[in-house]
């Protein structure tokens, strides 16, 4: 039996309203890293579009499992905002500051009559989270040959992979890590202890990591850790003869000072006996040889003194 004209409309009518579809949701862009804004896409693949523009939209899940954003309207727009791509029929969430508690839980889109509901949980591909300078703590060491580095990351995600150079020597097999918790995410211990065998004392030590995909520099120090002596200190070295000028110098004041005190004693006594002597006062001739043999003694210091500088003067040139 052959249909009717009626029935063949009406088969074709129906047959143009046949849609195949297909919805899809994903983080557009990965990682994702805690703290910025990640977006979350939903998007609806047909073969023949039968979509009007009353075809509602919506976002359900997160942290809350509760209703989001409806046809662009969204419960809390500091968190949320809906961006609807008509060409491509696909709606964007965008979910600012991006934290922990908007990982490990549902999310579902609603795009007409299709739905989809996906559970995003914390793995270390797809997300990042990185550490501000003040979370990195860096403690180094060289003594003697014996070089130490200690890095503690208070939070990261996922586990960073750090580079530790010393003088062109690349230490990245030979660290230890051990992770804790810090809410979801990670607490991280990089430990690296190495003897040279011979004994540095000096050379620089420069530490980068990557974290998730970003490269970052954590720690860069100059290390000069060599026993102070002349020989090691050229700039000391340099200095020395200007020392020895000024210690000359001040020894050749001191002398020059007792020397002058000593012609005054000698002066002021020969002006004392001839004052004595036309006064007709006693003359005390054993006090004047104890005197004398005072200042004999004196005058010999000092002529030591001066033949002792001048010895080291000779040796210091």
């Amino acid at each position: 039996m052959i249909p009717g004209p009626s029935f063949v409309n009406i088969y074709i009518y129906s047959l143009a309203f046949v849609v195949t579809a297909q919805t899809n949701i994903e983080f557009l862009s990965k990682p994702v890293i805690f703290g910025e804004t990640a977006k979350l896409s939903c998007t609806v693949n047909t073969t023949k579009v039968v979509r009007d523009n009353s075809d509602s939209r919506s976002w359900k899940g997160g942290p809350l499992n509760a209703l989001m954003c409806t046809d662009g309207v969204c419960t809390d727009h500091r968190k949320y905002h809906e961006t609807l791509v008509k060409d491509q029929h696909q709606v964007i969430l965008e979910i600012h500051n991006f934290s922990e508690s908007d990982v490990d839980c549902d999310y579902c889109c609603m795009f007409g009559a299709e739905s989809i509901r996906r559970r995003f949980e914390l793995n270390e591909r797809d997300y990042a989270f990185h550490p501000t300078k003040e979370m990195i703590i860096v403690k180094s060491d060289l003594q003697r040959g014996h070089f130490t580095i200690d890095i503690k990351f208070g939070k990261v995600w996922p586990t960073p992979v750090c580079e530790i150079m010393f003088e062109g020597i690349n230490f990245v097999n030979r660290t230890s890590i051990s992770n804790g918790k810090n809410g979801k995410l990670y607490s991280t211990s990089i430990n690296l202890e190495h003897r040279f065998r011979s004994d540095f004392c000096s050379g620089e030590t420069f530490v980068s990591c990557r974290i998730g995909t970003k490269h970052i520099e954590v720690h860069r120090k100059r290390f000069h850790t060599c026993p102070v002596s002349l020989t090691e200190n050229p700039g000391d070295q340099n200095n020395m003869p200007l020392m020895s000028i000024l210690i000359v110098g001040l020894l050749i004041c001191m002398v020059m000072s007792v020397y002058v005190l000593l012609m005054l004693i000698r002066h002021n006594i020969f002006i004392k006996n001839i004052s004595d002597y036309l006064t007709g006062k006693s003359y005390d001739y054993h006090a004047e040889i104890k005197l004398k043999q005072d200042i004999e003694t004196t005058e010999e210091k000092v002529g030591l003194t001066l033949k002792w500088q001048k010895g080291n003067e000779q040796r210091n040139v």
